[in-house]
């Protein structure tokens, strides 16, 4: 559904369709706080951007190089066309004390924090670029777009949008009904999404970017 129409589903439920009461941007404010609450909730989200490696640059952050990141999810290495793998920091301690200093041809990744990573090895040269696969923050819906996981789940941010309004207008026992209908479809997405394998993520987003990983 696109958000007009995802809209015009809440005016409905609100028994508002003329959007008398709640005005177009009250209703549209409600949808898009559902989305970006929906994308760090589950991830629903998923990108992809490419981050040039620089010379003896161990940590990035990658925040500042992505507009809409929130978590990395896989890292593809263009310079020997391989996935790099994840470890932990700790990991990368018990190779060495001086991990950091190591330079060679990067294949492991690990997280400090939410938005930033650190490489080993890292480069002796600025070289290429990696692909970074990535949850990403919900993009801001207009009129004719459609928010970026399951059509057939749309729903839940009807619901969202509609427990959230009737909330605000202090109808709470109408509420409390949507917010438990958000609550049962927010499981099932959850569960959807965690049925996908992570090579059937890596081969969706690739199509969708006609990105070759060959």
């Amino acid at each position: 559904m696109t958000r007009d129409e995802i809209s015009a589903k809440v005016s409905r439920n609100l028994e508002d369709a003329g959007t008398v009461h709640f005005t177009p941007d009250d209703l549209n404010d409600s949808i898009q706080d559902g989305y970006d609450l929906l994308a760090i909730m589950t991830g629903c989200v998923e990108k992809i951007a490419t981050i040039n490696f620089e010379a003896n640059k161990t940590y990035y952050d990658f925040a500042a190089e992505i507009s809409d990141y929130f978590k990395v999810f896989a890292i593809w290495n263009n310079v020997n066309r391989k996935w790099m793998n994840p470890n932990i920091l700790e990991g990368f301690k018990a190779i060495s004390p001086r991990w950091s200093t190591i330079k060679g041809n990067m294949r492991e990744f690990a997280f400090l924090g939410y938005k930033d990573i650190c490489i080993y090895p890292k480069p002796a040269a600025s070289t290429s670029s990696m692909i970074v696969f990535y949850h990403a923050q919900a993009p801001v819906l207009s009129g004719n777009t459609q928010p970026l996981f399951f059509p057939e789940m749309h729903d839940i941010l009807v619901d969202y949008a509609t427990s959230d309004l009737l909330d605000q207008d202090l109808e709470f026992k109408k509420s409390v009904h949507y917010a438990e209908l958000f609550t049962k479809n927010l499981a099932n997405l959850i569960q959807a999404l965690e049925r996908r394998t992570l090579p059937e993520r890596i081969y969706a987003l690739s199509c969708q970017y006609s990105l070759s990983l060959i």
